[in-house]
């Protein structure tokens, strides 16, 4: 039994000293009366609001520029892909047509040569 009322005494213990230590935030005081009322009344709601519409009609504006140039770089990431491509069957034709030149002058050097054997 005095484990239980150790114990107890300890955990009382420990809630006072954190009901000391805690910070208590105040609750805000809200006006009463007539003042209230026409504070409310002197927002300006039209001007908000049309602050508001002028917002949405530039965020619109403001996206419909980022798909533009999104598209646009789709546009241009596409076409340098077809350049790159282009160029690359241009490499591939121009390498095909060396070695049949190279080949051709090959064949050139031995008729040549052959002729020249001949003449002698």
């Amino acid at each position: 039994m005095d484990d239980l009322s150790l114990l107890q005494e300890s955990q009382e213990e420990d809630n006072e000293k954190w009901a000391l230590n805690r910070k208590t935030v105040p609750q805000p005081v809200l006006p009463q009366g007539p003042s209230t009322s026409q504070n409310v009344r002197n927002i300006p709601n039209i001007q908000t609001w049309h602050e508001n519409e002028e917002l949405k009609g530039n965020m619109y504006t403001l996206r419909c520029e980022v798909d533009m140039y999104k598209h646009r770089y789709e546009m241009a990431k596409e076409t340098m892909h077809q350049s790159v491509q282009n160029v690359l069957d241009e490499y591939v034709t121009l390498k095909l047509n060396q070695d049949d030149a190279d080949q051709k002058i090959r064949d050139f050097q031995v008729v040549n040569q052959q002729f020249i054997d001949l003449m002698i």
